[in-house]
């Protein structure tokens, strides 16, 4: 292209910018509304986005917390069969817990029991989950005893205690130092059915998880059952970045017996909002 083509196109774009400055201008009230609509609507589309965001992280460091763990360790059947014979063997768990002992990033973890069965109460019987805890450890790792309306988790020595969700202890007509009966299988495929007393009540922000968790002692469970059963161990770590490589690294330590997941492989839909 020839200078005088390109000067050309140069003085023609000018022309254009001042007859469309003039014209912005030509009527003052008209342009200003239209800029400000303009600004707004950026504003509150920022604005929508921050909310969103700052919504989803919430969600994922409450599940995170409470009950999702960075990580989880289960006998590599467990995922697909939650059976109460798919435990974490003693070799295996003091395999599992030596390397994570070793490991800088792990801030924390608890070994648990989970049990599927029903629970009864003179209202109704529904199906439910039960969560054998130490206490202790369960606190260093979970956030769950913040979420306490009523009673302690596990604070006050209450044998064969419970802790409810609000929402299934309304679903249910329980309240504190109410019985209900539990009703759940055992390794060698031995039903067992105890009556528990409420001890806690909590509520978090996710209502599935509510309706559906009991936590109890581990020590009332392995009475009852006569022995340990070991199905979970909840992992923390000190940060929540690069939750996948820290799996990974305990994976690469550990046999094939057990397997460590993330909490995005736990929970996928979390997964995706976070991605």
């Amino acid at each position: 292209m020839e200078d005088h083509e390109v000067e050309s196109y140069r003085k023609y774009a000018l022309m254009i910018l001042k007859v469309a400055w003039r014209n912005i201008w030509r009527s003052r009230i008209r342009s200003i509304i239209v800029l400000s609509s303009i600004a707004i609507g950026i504003w509150a589309g920022l604005l929508i986005i921050g909310f969103s965001f700052g919504m989803n992280n919430e969600r994922t460091a409450a599940a995170i917390g409470v009950t999702l763990g960075h990580s989880q360790a289960h006998n590599a059947e467990f995922l697909n069969d939650p059976k109460p014979g798919a435990v974490i063997t003693d070799e295996s768990l003091e395999q599992l817990t030596a390397v994570l002992d070793e490991q800088p990033f792990v801030k924390g973890y608890a070994v648990r029991t989970v049990l599927q069965g029903m629970v009864a109460s003179p209202k109704q019987t529904r199906a439910s989950r039960f969560i054998g805890v130490n206490a202790e450890s369960e606190q260093e790792v979970t956030t769950i005893a913040s979420h306490m309306l009523e009673g302690d988790f596990f604070e006050t020595k209450v044998r064969k205690g419970a802790v409810i969700s609000e929402k299934l202890a309304e679903k249910m007509g329980l309240g504190m130092k109410k019985k209900m009966v539990l009703t759940f299988q055992d390794h060698n495929g031995v039903i067992h059915k105890a009556s528990f007393r409420v001890s806690g009540i909590y509520r978090t922000l996710n209502a599935t998880w509510d309706e559906f968790n009991i936590y109890l002692q581990q020590k009332d469970l392995e009475r009852l059952l006569g022995t340990s059963l070991i199905h979970e161990v909840l992992i923390s770590y000190d940060k929540s970045e690069d939750t996948e490589e820290k799996t990974a690294a305990i994976n690469a330590e550990i046999d094939d017996a057990t397997l460590v997941t993330s909490w995005k492989e736990n929970s996928p839909e979390l997964g995706v909002a976070d991605d």
